[in-house]
């Protein structure tokens, strides 16, 4: 997974230099082994991880999660909010697997676990 967040922030940091860099390697790799054993104790129904693996290696993952609509429409502005929708969190693919067709893949399994939890709408999020 280091390698696609690597290749992640490459490439936007060529883009957007001044909101985007490249993470420091060692870091970045014991965050990932950090963050995999907290998922692994606190596992939550409403989000997801899928991973895109060639020859065993971690070629891409995608991060979605469910958001519920709230209890009640008094409180919504947005129509999309008394839904259940799928929000992406994170999406990345290494740089040498990249117009292969690894996020497109990705995008579809988390389409489909999405709507087997009920969400109709999708959106991306970036924060």
């Amino acid at each position: 997974m280091t390698t696609c967040w690597l290749d992640f922030g490459r490439y936007y940091a060529t883009i957007s230099p001044e909101h985007f860099r490249v993470p420091d390697v060692e870091s970045q790799a014991a965050e990932f082994d950090e963050a995999t054993a907290r998922r692994i104790h606190q596992a939550d129904a409403d989000k997801c991880m899928f991973v895109a693996e060639t020859d065993g290696r971690v070629v891409g993952f995608i991060g979605a999660r469910i958001a519920q609509p709230m209890d009640t429409a008094l409180r919504q502005g947005m129509r999309e909010s008394s839904q259940v929708r799928v929000e992406i969190t994170v999406l990345a693919v290494a740089e040498a697997y990249r117009r292969q067709g690894v996020g497109t893949r990705l995008m579809a399994a988390a389409e489909e676990w999405a709507c087997g939890r009920g969400a109709i709408l999708g959106s991306v999020s970036v924060s």
